[in-house]
């Protein structure tokens, strides 16, 4: 089976069990902590996709790990997992299941890129800015690409919006060089 086919199912089944039971915000905040300990620790990575660790063992120690800060039905979502010997999906598993609470809510993602880190207050028009013009709730991811000059190049789904100096410089070459 296709891997992105085993993460949707598992993430979808999840979540439809968040809806049912009004516990989306609390599974989202569980399924967070799940996907940033596999990207930023790589022994968690390790245990996880070990094949000669028996799931008994991983079960114990991710009920150790989780068990009084993650919700019944999380803990209950992860022994499945372990047992359907699917472990090694759970970080997309946890991807897709955030994705799905935040369409859920209304929330667009956005990834806003400067050639520098941006303030607070710019920070906040922008989100407002953004939200005004797509009557959506955003939630900015910010990036920095000190190569852009100046300006941002602003991502939001499949769009996105190039108001970089690079940019701009580089239609001018072109421009330049073909006419």
């Amino acid at each position: 089976m296709n891997e992105g086919k085993i993460a949707i199912r598992y993430a979808r089944a999840l979540h439809s069990l968040a809806v049912e039971q009004n516990l989306q915000d609390l599974l989202r905040v569980d399924m967070e902590v799940v996907q940033s300990l596999i990207s930023g620790v790589d022994e968690f990575k390790l245990l996880i996709n070990n094949p000669v660790i028996k799931p008994s063992v991983k079960i114990d120690f991710l009920n150790t790990l989780f068990g009084e800060k993650f919700q019944k039905i999380t803990l209950n979502f992860l022994d499945l997992v372990v047992r359907n010997n699917r472990l090694g999906y759970i970080g997309q598993m946890a991807r897709v299941f955030t994705d799905l609470c935040k369409k859920n809510d209304g929330i667009e993602s956005a990834i806003l890129t400067t050639p520098y880190p941006i303030d607070k207050d710019t920070r906040h028009s922008m989100i407002k800015h953004i939200e005004k013009k797509l009557d959506t709730r955003i939630e900015l991811e910010e990036k920095t690409n000190e190569e852009l000059i100046g300006g941002f190049v602003l991502r939001i789904g499949n769009q996105q919006i190039d108001a970089s100096v690079s940019n701009v410089l580089a239609r001018i070459r072109t421009q330049l060089l073909y006419s």
